[in-house]
């Protein structure tokens, strides 16, 4: 049975709650464990989480990858995704289903209904159903615009994490310097970040009118992108972009296009550039700790525009 985010505003939490108790009982949602350090650089305390177990993510990733090279065809595990994780209709369009394998409780996919590629370029309804839930209860909504920006599947989905961020002091450890900048009015940056990136204020009424909001913020995003000299791609006939991650809360946007080839040795998707990194071993965490965050997040985008 589903419930509506439409019909039934003010239920989404509740439903997180319930549908992720179930989810644990019943074995479908499998967490990756990590271990949480924190390296501070420019008065800045970076969260770092070292993977401590995900054998079974990473045997889903190969079984996924050996049955799309036996059919002949990417095997997309939305279609149809798993009942039990299941929470609500965030649109018409598109559905709120529990992470499976999430690193933080409580961890939303915002999901197309029909299956569009993770690289092509967001549309209206995606951020009018990103603003239904933000309107819920607080939370940082994301997108990782393909493999290079942190993104596991090829179907369009946003995520969504509440807030505060588990082990952080403030809401995210970025926060207040994305929030300085979006104060400013209009597109603009924070020069003491070193990646190129684009912010902006939300406009509160975008919360209350998601139909509206997502027209307007659609808008903002086609600027963004613009400022941030991200082009656009026809692959195959059909439209795509270069990597990027955008970022969402109740009070900023954040554009970041990424470096069109891997960086390594640590992965970034959206949540490094608010502050929060992956390591895979002691290791890598310790290249994070040698280098700082802020050069892996530098070598991870582009280089800021000067001027």
């Amino acid at each position: 049975m589903s419930t509506s985010l439409i019909d039934q505003p003010g239920m989404l939490w509740e439903r997180v709650v319930e549908t992720t108790a179930s989810a644990r009982a019943s074995g479908a949602l499998q967490p990756v464990t990590a271990r949480l350090e924190i390296v501070e650089q420019e008065r800045i305390r970076f969260q770092v989480r070292i993977l401590t177990a995900i054998a079974h993510k990473i045997e889903a990733a190969r079984a996924q990858s050996e049955a799309s090279v036996r059919q002949g065809h990417y095997v997309d595990p939305f279609q149809p995704w798993e009942p039990t994780l299941y929470v609500a209709d965030a649109s018409a369009t598109h559905v709120c289903l529990l992470n499976k394998f999430n690193l933080v409780d409580h961890h939303l996919l915002i999901v197309t209904r029909a299956f569009e590629h993770q690289m092509s370029p967001l549309t209206a309804v995606d951020f009018e159903s990103a603003w239904r839930c933000l309107a819920e209860y607080e939370g940082l909504a994301f997108y990782n615009a393909g493999r290079i920006a942190g993104a596991s599947q090829e179907h369009k989905h946003l995520q969504m994490i509440p807030l505060p961020l588990p082990g952080s002091d403030t809401d995210l450890p970025l926060g207040a310097w994305i929030s300085h900048a979006a104060a400013c009015g209009g597109l603009s940056e924070n020069r003491e970040l070193p990646f190129r990136h684009v912010i902006s204020g939300v406009d509160p009424q975008w919360l209350y009118d998601p139909v509206s909001g997502g027209q307007e913020a659609l808008s903002v995003y086609h600027e963004m992108r613009a400022r941030s000299g991200l082009r656009s791609e026809f692959t195959a006939g059909a439209r795509q972009l270069p990597p990027y991650n955008l970022l969402l809360t109740r009070n900023w946007i954040m554009f970041v296009p990424r470096c069109e080839a891997p960086v390594g040795p640590a992965e970034v998707n959206a949540l490094g550039f608010v502050g929060a990194l992956l390591a895979r071993d002691d290791d890598e965490l310790q290249t994070i700790r040698d280098s700082g965050p802020l050069t892996v997040l530098e070598k991870a985008g582009l280089p800021r525009k000067l001027g």
